[in-house]
């Protein structure tokens, strides 16, 4: 799922002006590793609702740390977690529906 970003951020010298989200190369393994970012860094646990939980799945999803996402302008963070969120609930469809229009 690709997202057009609003603000252009520079990562590694490169200009990134949308982000792929990949939720079909996410495995179990790999919301455990979420779950655990999310506990070290915000003393949370895993939650689908939390835009911890969020970003965490989103820099997996992504290939891109979660600390530069959590850099993103409002709009494109929102945008984001969002996406993340319709996954983690089963419902990716309608993310992408959502991002058509």
């Amino acid at each position: 799922m690709k997202i057009k970003l609003e603000k252009d951020f520079m990562l590694d010298g490169k200009k990134i002006d949308e982000i792929n989200l990949d939720f079909s190369k996410i495995t179990g393994k790999d919301l455990l590793i979420a779950e655990s970012n999310v506990r070290k860094k915000h003393g949370e646990y895993f939650n689908m609702y939390t835009l911890a939980t969020h970003i965490e799945v989103a820099a997996i999803a992504s290939g891109i740390h979660s600390e530069y996402l959590d850099k993103l302008s409002t709009v494109d963070f929102l945008e984001v977690t969002g996406c993340v969120q319709y996954f983690l609930l089963g419902r990716e469809s309608e993310a992408e529906r959502i991002l058509e229009d």
